[in-house]
Order: structure tokens, then sequence, then C-alpha cells
């Protein structure tokens, strides 16, 4: 062997190792981008260029490395290895991709010591869904040819040519499918999200009645209306500075804490309009209060990644609204029910304190 040959041994043995130690390489990764954004949902599929050609059966290329032409002309063999062992399926229904072209990436290969077409992108689309999908991605990329392969899933906004912002990613194993959501992300998108995030905070505000509850013990306070009416508004107010808050993570309580406090503060403040001789300080009872609801409704709120702010508005909005309109009108009718009756007037309070007690304690036990 060559003296040159015998110095460049060590080099090309550190440039192996490099090639086959934990990382990303170009023949064990490959990675799949789903663009959101647009009228379409773009895939492109990253792949090892060698793997993928031998797979599906291409012919040598005619000169050193592989070309354009190459991939093009095995372009029908290429979509059904795709369909066959990346499928993408929204709502349970499969997704049909369509095909929009391939490009070749080079790169350095350290087995060959030189610049290569290494990877090769297959670029398809879909119709972009107008609902967040429910979304199972099965993928059986290099079954049996590469045992170190690694599928990585990233979830983007933009555009793929120039790269989009990345919302997430995930490692998606072999064989099992793997489930995540798609989001609503084409134009309009915004105004859905919050339409939806609206009708969420609206039935939140039934179905965990602890602010309603809590309205409608304001509304039936024995004080004038002009009180009650500042009452409740301390409470919309202060519960969405805390909701806020809380969402934005600068104060983290533990989700049953808050949810236990605000079934316990209907209970006081229930016993305290029986009980009380004069609510001289329920403006403020009721902005005190008005800070664990609006943590407690703040783990209600689910988003996805990239989500439009609005939403969050419109959840806070929708839910706060509901809960107060809901409760005022709850409250007095309460209160004109009870009036002249001393049955119901002593009853009503202590339903809603025990309710109370009851809602804490399955918050506190299912913590």
């Amino acid at each position: 062997m060559p003296l040159s040959e015998l110095l460049l041994l060590p080099a090309r043995f550190v440039a192996l190792l490099l090639a086959v130690a934990p990382g990303r390489h170009h023949d064990t990764d490959s990675y799949a981008h789903l663009v959101v954004g647009g009228d379409e949902v773009e895939l492109a599929l990253e792949l090892e260029t060698d793997s993928f050609m031998a797979d599906v059966e291409a012919l040598p290329p005619e000169g050193d490395d592989w070309s354009g032409a190459d991939v093009e002309a095995v372009r029908a063999r290429a979509e059904a290895w795709v369909a066959e062992r990346w499928q993408l399926a929204l709502d349970g229904a499969d997704v049909a991709l369509a095909w929009r072209g391939a490009e070749l990436l080079r790169a350095f290969d350290p087995l060959q010591q030189a610049e290569r077409n290494v990877r090769v992108v297959l670029r398809f689309g879909f119709a972009a869904p107008r609902r967040d999908a429910a979304a199972t991605l099965t993928q059986r990329l290099f079954e049996g040819r590469e045992l170190a392969h690694r599928h990585t899933l990233l979830l983007e906004r933009g555009r793929a040519e120039t790269g989009g912002e990345l919302l997430q990613e995930w490692r998606v194993g072999r064989g099992a499918p793997f489930h995540f959501t798609l989001p609503d992300a084409a134009p309009g998108a915004a105004g859905r999200q919050a339409a939806r995030a609206a009708a969420r905070g609206a039935t939140g505000a039934a179905t965990t009645p602890w602010l309603l509850l809590f309205a409608a013990a304001l509304a039936a306070a024995p004080q004038p209306w002009r009180a009650r009416a500042r009452a409740l508004a301390a409470t919309a107010a202060v519960a969405a500075l805390a909701f806020a808050a809380a969402h934005a993570g600068w104060i983290a309580p533990a989700p049953w804490a808050a949810t236990a406090a605000a079934a316990l503060s209907v209970g006081y403040l229930a016993l305290e309009n029986h009980h009380a001789k004069a609510l001289e300080l329920r403006g403020a009872t009721a902005a005190l209060f008005g800070v664990v609801h609006g943590m407690a409704l703040a783990p209600q709120l689910e988003l996805h990644a990239g989500a439009a702010a609005g939403a969050t508005v419109a959840f806070a909005a929708s839910a706060i609204a509901t809960a107060l309109l809901g409760g005022a009108l709850l409250g007095l009718g309460l209160s004109r029910l009870a009036r002249g009756r001393a049955a119901v007037a002593f009853a009503v309070p202590w339903l809603l304190a025990v309710a109370a007690g009851a809602g804490a304690f399955f918050a506190i036990r299912g913590r």
C-alpha cells in the first residue's frame, strides 16, 4: 500500500467512527416535516438517498452520484413506496398524499470522503383540515434494511422550502401507531379557534360550576342591587387577571387546590349571606375569591402549540361571562323564591354549602 494511503488510514478510521456514533446521521435518520399555515399541509419527507433508491429498485446512476433525473425516473415507485410505508390518518380517515416534487441535498459523506447527494427530500401535500384533527401516523420506513433507523416527525408553521417555525417534535417508532394533533392553521384559523374556544369556555362554566354558583351567591346576597353588581364586577375583573397570570405561568397553583378553594368559596359566601349581620366587605371578599376562580379556570384551557392568542381570550371571556350572567340570574331567582319562605331561605345556603364541601372533597381526592 502506498505511503500516502497509509497516512490517510487514521483520518478515515475517525470519519468512520463519527459516521456510526450517536447523533444525526444520513444513513440512520429520516425526518418528516409537516408544515401547516396554508390551504394545504406540506409534507417534506427527508431520507437517505442510497437506501431509498435501493428500496424502490432504481437503476444505478449514470454518473458518479444520484441526480434529479434518477429520482424523477422512479417517481411512481416512490409514491407507492411512501403510501405503503408512511401512512397518515386524520380523524380516522386515511390521507391521500399528492406528489409535489423531489430534491437532492448535498452533504459530506465521511465514508467516501467527498460531497455527495446523500439525502433526498420527497415533497407531498394534502388539504389542510378546518378543525384540529386527531392524527395517527404509522411508519415502516426501511423495515428490514436499517435496524438502527430513527424517524422524527416535526410539526412546523410556515413554508417547507424556506424552513418554518418549529411547533413540536416527536420521535416516532416503527410499526406502532403514533397519535398527535394536527392543528387547524389554514386561512381563517384564528376565527375558528376563537369560536371553538368560546364554546368550550361556556360549556366549562356549566360543567365546572363553582364560579357560576359563586356568582349566584353574590347575586342572592341581602344587599342593594348596586352593591351586588359591584361585587360581581370585582369577581370578573380579578378572575380574568388571575386566569391570565396562571395561563402565562406567572403563578402555578396545583389545579386540585385551586378547584377545592373555588368550591369552598361558594359555601363560605352562601353561609355568610345567611348568618352575617352586615356585608360591609363583600366587594373585597368577591375580589379575593376571584383569584382562586381565575386560577381554577386556567387548567381547563388546552390549546395546541401555535394556537392563536385570540383563542385564549375567547375562552376566558366566554367562561367568565357565562358563569357570572348565569349565576346572577340563578341568584336573583333563588332570592325571589326565598322571599317570604323561611324554609327555602334556610335550605338554599346549606345546600350550596354541602355542594361546595363535596366539590372540595372530590377535588382533593382526585389530585
